[in-house]
């Protein structure tokens, strides 16, 4: 049996590959993966796929020189940048190299050509979400700020969901996070339905859960098909609850991130962002409580200093109203002691009126009087009995009694004053004047 090296089988292939292929062609492949290093070489890997299954796979190469120009045109006829998902109309030349294999280094891409059939659909899925107002509609859900129970869709043995629970379950300040699996397998035709079937579980339970987490961490870039998928989309987007994504690919972003509440980059960017509300809620705590001592004290400095102003404006108030009150008091002392003394000069000359007119009145009547008595005098001296009886009347009595009005008969004992003495006689015989 004749053998050959590897290395002859392989130049072997290289000459056949290069002697009957034309100088280049012109591929339709979708871009599955794509890098560029540092020095500007972009490797890429061309599909092409029926429905989810790959039929064929090649690696590419875009070397920096060529990359550079076929990027910017790209981007300026397209408005967008080459990128994986999307399918290009490429101009390649097929290379054999015995130790890096078959390679196709691609010259030129035709920006003109439509975006490859995973793009299209995308959009497809976009434009019709947009139209039934889906895209924002969980972004209107109400995230807590401490969301502390978690529903999980993820497998259970992804290691993304691996470190999630390690960055929940060991954060520094020991915040209590309560989650639930709701275990899905991400890969293959039950993918779909086991992300739908999970959501609808939660919905069932929505009550005892404050947000959803989809994790995918790391894995192939074929893998996030499914979160580009319609139904799991609208799925998250009505979804009940708010729903945090962490697929765990940066550059490409699916259409499950957009519809989500909050997309993050990572399971463990996921776990951050969740434990970050719990840090802000605390310092918020923290700050308002600092806050609040601080207006408290502010407001006892204040009203300190506005007590003590209004203690020292009280006290002056207080020496103004005395000094005002003593003031009228002395004012109304002065026109006390005036009115006063205008009253009791009026009353001394209204006195001296008085008194004279009094003084004046009085020696009117006491000459009256001494004219009346002079007069009385003369009339008593005139009647005095003495005088009578020395004229020579006398005086007859009848049992002490005037004889004018007594009524005598004999026998009646009678007694008679005169001049030199007293007579004492008995009638025995009356005779009336008539």
């Amino acid at each position: 049996m004749q053998t050959v090296t590897l290395s002859e089988l392989a130049f072997t292939i290289k000459d056949a590959i290069s002697g009957n292929l034309a100088p280049s062609y012109w591929v339709t492949a979708e871009i599955g993966d794509m890098k560029v290093n540092a020095k500007g070489h972009c490797y890429l890997e061309l599909l092409e796929k029926d429905h989810q299954q790959v039929k064929a796979k090649l690696r590419a190469a875009i070397w920096a020189y060529d990359f550079r120009n076929i990027n910017q045109w790209f981007e300026k006829i397209t408005g967008n940048s080459l990128r994986q998902g999307i399918k290009i109309l490429a101009n390649a030349q097929v290379s054999f190299h015995e130790v890096y294999g078959l390679n196709l280094t691609i010259k030129d891409i035709d920006p003109n050509f439509t975006i490859g059939e995973r793009e299209r659909k995308k959009q497809e899925v976009i434009s019709r979400l947009t139209e039934e107002f889906l895209i924002d509609r969980n972004k209107g859900l109400v995230l807590p700020v401490v969301p502390q129970r978690i529903a999980v869709i993820s497998s259970s043995t992804a290691a993304g969901y691996g470190d999630f629970l390690h960055q929940l379950e060991n954060n520094k300040k020991h915040y209590a996070v309560s989650t639930k699996l709701f275990p899905v397998t991400l890969q293959g035709d039950e993918a779909e339905r086991a992300i739908l079937r999970a959501i609808e579980n939660i919905s069932n339970e929505k009550d005892d859960f404050d947000a959803i987490v989809v994790i995918r961490g790391g894995g192939a870039q074929l893998d996030l098909d499914v979160f580009n998928e319609y139904n799991v989309c609208a799925a998250i987007a009505n979804a009940p609850l708010p729903v945090l994504t962490g697929i765990g690919h940066e550059r490409d972003e699916t259409i499950a991130d957009m519809v989500a509440h909050t997309r993050l980059k990572t399971p463990t960017a996921v776990a951050d962002f969740i434990l970050e509300g719990f840090e802000a809620f605390t310092e918020s705590i923290q700050w308002m409580a600092s806050r609040l001592l601080r207006q408290v004290d502010e407001e006892m400095r204040g009203q300190k200093h506005l007590l003590g102003q209004l203690s020292k404006d009280l006290n002056y108030l207080a020496r103004q109203q005395m000094a005002q009150g003593l003031s009228y008091i002395n004012s109304v002392k002065r026109d006390i002691a005036q009115s006063a003394k205008w009253k009791i000069e009026r009353e001394r000359n209204r006195l001296r009126e008085v008194s004279a007119t009094t003084i004046h009145t009085v020696n009117e009547q006491l000459k009256a009087a001494k004219n009346q008595l002079a007069i009385a005098e003369k009339s008593v001296e005139a009647s005095d009995p003495k005088k009578v009886l020395a004229r020579g009347y006398s005086i007859t009595t009848l049992e002490g009694k005037l004889l004018k009005n007594s009524k005598l008969k004999n026998g009646d004992s009678i007694v008679t004053h005169y001049s030199h003495g007293v007579l004492t006689s008995q009638i025995k015989s009356l005779n009336d004047h008539e």
